[in-house]
């Protein structure tokens, strides 16, 4: 059994990008691009049309392999392997624009499902993660559905659900093994993002976020009831809201973009503050620690500019021209392996911009066709350095993956020390064992989840001595884990993959 480990920036990430439950489009991991980098293979949708949505990047056969999952403007949804770009399936759901699919085995059985909205009808299909077939579909309530649907145990009965919006202001909560609806409200306006998931109130159920219309709502992810909503001064399109502690206070945030306004609520609804943009867009914003003070910063883009914002004083940092309309989120990446977040982000030309913390260009990238979508930033071929892929507007050639010139491996640090409120721990793989160090007396739970958020195997709970422990790792299928360390103040989380 072999057994890697990549250390994580953040507890809460959800092993697919665009789908992580709290939309902070912030990616752990590690890559080696200092300058360009180099197209590593380019693959045509079975659909033959455009690439508009976003991508996610999982271990959909449970192969053992990273792949790279999309959908495409005249419904089809196709999985490709991450490392060559050849086909694994592809079917088609009558147009899957622009819905960006979620994965996860929710039913425990070793196949992956994957939920995605459907265009043409406006269903909520789920499909087989091995191949693609079609295992039920659900209406909506509307003839559209191009939001990007959230998998998660809402209301804390210890099953899944999955929720999803819809044109007309539908918010589907239906239970995601059988399709069952638990809840369906409407919102009034069309629902054309991924709404955020997470605890904002303290009980045992999560709270759902989402934006219909100009309005901000919160809803009770066990009742679908309505917990608190705002008026924002524009529409949110295909922005999604994001959820984070980004003032470093000790309470969850929501931050919305809407109206060339940067709005940042309290867990409550409370207007904690606002800032003013140029004009509104479609960017969803991204959160992440950007200058290594205690606040987050929130990236987003608006008109042709690309702001960064200071989580706690609410003051714009810096801002850079994209060029080209900045119409679609950046990603937050540690992109050249120097320690420090960069930020990935596309122009509605043929541009993907690689900028430094402090907002300066670190290199740009040309696409052999114009209008660039949400990057995925991930190890698509299992070298522990990161690549990108990105869906192109072009009825061929519409998914592109990039990797640095030197197709580096090993990026990805082990047992350097994670961001955190505690300082000098660290958690690392030391063949089949996993390795803890603590700077002092703690007591800790250590825990391995599957890609499902189950509880895989308890490592240890309980008192632990300062130093270095190792605990044997246990034996699982293979695939890929999430570790969870739990300690006074904190997490720690490591992404294992078991081969």
């Amino acid at each position: 059994m072999m057994l890697f480990c990549v250390v994580f920036f953040q507890a809460y990430w959800w092993p697919m990008f665009g789908v992580d439950l709290r939309n902070t489009h912030l990616m752990p991991g590690k890559g080696a691009m200092a300058g360009s980098p180099n197209q590593k293979w380019i693959y045509t949708g079975s659909s033959n049309d455009w690439g508009e949505t976003g991508i996610s990047v999982y271990d959909v056969n449970r192969d053992g392999f990273t792949d790279v999952l999309t959908d495409f403007w005249m419904g089809g949804v196709d999985a490709v392997r991450g490392s060559n770009g050849t086909r694994i399936w592809a079917t088609n759901i009558g147009d899957a624009w622009n819905s960006v699919p979620a994965i996860a085995d929710v039913n425990g059985d070793g196949v992956n499902e994957v939920y995605v909205g459907s265009w043409g009808d406006g269903n909520l299909y789920c499909l087989n993660g091995n191949t693609g077939a079609v295992i039920w579909t659900r209406a909506t309530g509307s003839s559209v559905c191009e939001s990007s649907p959230k998998v998660a145990d809402l209301d804390n009965d210890g099953a899944y659900e999955v929720v999803v919006g819809a044109w007309s202001g539908y918010l589907l909560c239906a239970n995601a093994i059988t399709s069952a609806q638990e809840w369906l409200v409407n919102l009034g306006s069309d629902i054309d993002h991924a709404p955020a998931v997470a605890n904002l109130d303290g009980d045992p159920a999560l709270e759902v976020a989402v934006g219909s219309g100009s309005t901000l709502h919160c809803r009770d992810g066990a009742t679908g009831a309505s917990q608190w909503s705002a008026t924002l001064a524009g529409s949110f399109g295909w922005a999604s809201p994001l959820v984070a502690d980004v003032d470093n206070d000790g309470s969850l945030e929501v931050v919305a973009s809407a109206g060339g306004i940067l709005y940042f609520y309290s867990a409550s609804g409370t207007l904690e503050g606002q800032v003013s943009l140029s004009t509104s867009s479609n960017s969803s914003p991204a959160a992440g620690n950007l200058d290594a003070d205690p606040a987050l910063e929130v990236v987003v883009g608006s008109a042709n500019n690309l702001y960064c914002v200071d989580g706690a004083t609410r003051s714009i940092q810096w801002t850079y021209s994209v060029g080209y309309e900045c119409h679609r989120g950046p990603v937050l990446v540690d992109i050249n392996g120097d320690n420090s977040l960069e930020v990935i982000v596309p122009n509605r030309g043929s541009q993907l911009l690689c900028l430094r913390p402090d907002g300066t260009l670190l290199w740009s990238y040309t696409a052999p066709t114009t209008d660039i979508h949400d990057p995925a930033v991930a190890d698509i071929d299992d070298d522990n350095c990161h690549e990108i892929v990105v869906a192109l507007a072009a009825s061929t050639n519409n998914l592109l993956a990039l990797d640095d010139p030197g197709n580096m491996s090993g990026c990805s640090p082990v047992g350097v020390e994670e961001e955190g409120p505690t300082p000098g721990i660290f958690l690392w793989p030391r063949a089949s064992s996993l390795v803890l160090f603590l700077p002092e007396d703690a007591r800790i739970t250590l825990s391995i989840y599957d890609p499902a958020g189950r509880l895989a195997s308890r490592l240890f709970e309980g008192e632990l001595r300062a130093g270095e422990h190792i605990f044997a790792f246990p034996t699982l299928p293979a695939g890929i884990y999430i570790g969870i360390l739990e300690y006074p103040g904190g997490t720690r989380t490591a992404k294992l993959n078991i081969r």
